[in-house]
């Protein structure tokens, strides 16, 4: 979802995607509206993010703007398996620019990964108060914070 608000989605089935397969985001380069009060609950990802130039992971909050907020965010009840070697997360919570409004009040919560080795995943520029991860566990352990990095 690019530019939407009071959005609810439950039950995902995704599979086998080229980019993210989960992605809400404000796009700068296509001067889209920011994200607003979103649910995503509910659901399976198998094997998002296949395109190798792209580098979303399987779930991505993001903001490319310098004058939308991506705001009030909720991703809850996943279960995330199968990725492509090279992709540096699985999880994201990124702003192109500091000069943006940034990404604020995104809850991720009781989130499954497995089968993960990867360095971090879950990764983030933005601060430790906009955000909170909670119940979010990969391979049947819970993650571990260093600086932008949920390890």
């Amino acid at each position: 979802m690019v530019g939407g608000t009071d959005v609810d989605v439950t039950g995902l089935d995704v599979r086998n995607t080229y980019g993210a397969a989960v992605y809400l985001a404000a796009e700068g380069n296509w001067g889209t509206t920011g994200v607003a009060r979103v649910r995503v609950s509910g659901g399976t990802i198998v094997n998002a993010n296949s395109a190798t130039g792209i580098d979303h992971g399987s779930v991505l909050v993001y903001n490319g703007t310098t004058d939308q907020t991506v705001q009030d965010i909720t991703v809850t009840g996943l279960t995330v398996s199968g990725y492509r070697a090279t992709v540096s997360r699985v999880l994201g919570l990124i702003a192109d620019s500091a000069a943006s409004p940034g990404i604020r009040s995104v809850t991720l919560s009781a989130i499954t990964i497995t089968g993960d080795s990867r360095p971090a995943a879950l990764v983030s520029n933005q601060g430790a108060t906009t955000f909170t991860a909670a119940g979010v566990l990969r391979n049947g352990g819970a993650l571990v914070r260093t600086g932008g990095y949920f390890r």
